[in-house]
Order: C-alpha cells, then structure tokens, then sequence
C-alpha cells in the first residue's frame, strides 16, 4: 500500500471519528446517519485511477484537516448586510451549519410553506421518507454529508401553494 493511499484512508478514518461525536437528535436521523456510516466505512476515497475522477485533482481536499464546527453565536450587524432587500421578511440563516432562529425571519411566507430547519418541522413524515434515500448513496462524498448530518434547511411548500416572496438562505462560517 503507497504513503498516499495511506494516507487518503487515514483521512476518511479520522472523518468517520468526528461524524460519530456529532450529537445525535431524532431517532430517525440518527438510523440514517448510522445506514451512510456504515456504508461510509466499506467505501474508499476517489483517485485519478477512478474513470469519473481522473481529471480532478483531490490533494488539496485530502490535505485539509477539517474539524467539527461549533455553534456560535452572530450578531444581526454581523450578517445584515448578506441579507437580500426582497427576502428582509423571508431569509434563514444558518451559522456553522446550525440553525439560527434569531437571525431568520419567515414573515412573508404564506400559510402552506414550511421554511425551516430539522427540529421544527412539525411532521418528521414529510422528511423521513427523503432524507438518506436519494441516488447514489453509495457514492463516498453524499455518504460522508449524510453521515454527518446534524440539522438540514427544508423548504416544503404544499399543493397548490404560490410562493411570492424569494426564501433566501444565509449559510455562514467563521472561526473567531
């Protein structure tokens, strides 16, 4: 085995550690998270060897040690100004991938749409039925983002529903 495969794996071991010390929620999420990490666990990162990878170079990625993030608490001021004049009433924001309701606004949203993120939607139904069962979850990077899922934005706008007003989402990292 070369020092690159080595370490290519050595990368994907040490991303399932940290997917599993992210806090586990619903019950439902957390059979998903475990289907894609033990799906995750038979799988190997791409190479150039990998006909749909050969022209992209991964080093960088391979390279990069990520970490968990953490929630961290943003001041209005501090994202006001990503904020679009035409979705003031309808924006959610998301801080280091955790929702934050005290930055959101769905105000202009119509009776029939729900706009928000995992722990309030009011039927986990409406979810569980998509969530971890699109195509190709086999496939090594939607296995890792489903493994690790913590919460999700979900926009679900019922039958005959017109939404008028743009939803625009505000999804913003930082270290300090």
């Amino acid at each position: 085995m070369s020092t690159q495969t080595i370490t290519k794996q050595g990368y994907l071991v040490d991303l399932i550690q940290q997917i599993r010390q992210v806090p586990m929620v619903k019950p439902w999420l957390k059979e998903a998270r475990d289907r894609a990490a033990i799906i995750l666990e038979e799988l190997t990162l791409p190479t150039k060897k990998d006909e749909a990878w050969q022209f992209t170079d991964l080093a960088n990625l391979y390279a990069t040690n990520f970490v968990l993030a953490t929630n961290k608490a943003v001041a209005i001021q501090d994202i006001s100004h990503l904020i679009l004049p035409e979705a003031e009433n309808s924006h959610l924001v998301f801080i280091n991938g955790f929702f934050a309701a005290e930055l959101s606004s769905r105000q202009a949203l119509p009776e029939g749409v729900f706009v928000g993120n995992l722990s309030q939607l009011p039927d986990p139904y409406l979810i569980e039925n998509y969530l971890g069962k699109q195509q190709d979850s086999n496939e090594v990077f939607n296995a890792i983002n489903t493994a690790g899922i913590n919460d999700v934005a979900i926009v679900w706008v019922n039958k005959n529903i017109v939404v008028e007003a743009p939803v625009h989402f505000i999804v913003y990292y930082y270290s300090r």
